[in-house]
């Protein structure tokens, strides 16, 4: 079930530090079991930032995530 969108410049609410550095080692191709071992957390919690991150930027897909974030600036690349 889709909700509806009720913010939709979501791209200005701020990503956390933790999820900008999931999504940018998403940019250079990681996958989660990989972000997870680099950054010393769980795998759940690579997924768990990175949804955040998804819906923050309003993403659907990895590609788009990284899209928007390079888009907006999001993870200072």
């Amino acid at each position: 079930m889709r909700l509806l969108n009720l913010y939709p410049n979501k791209a200005k609410r701020n990503l956390t530090p933790r999820e900008k550095a999931c999504v940018r080692l998403v940019a250079q191709g990681m996958s989660d079991a990989v972000i997870a071992k680099q950054l010393f957390i769980n795998l759940r919690t690579v997924r768990f930032h990175l949804a955040n991150a998804r819906e923050k930027l309003g993403a659907m897909t990895r590609s788009q995530l990284i899209a928007r974030a390079l888009e907006t600036n999001a993870i200072g690349l």
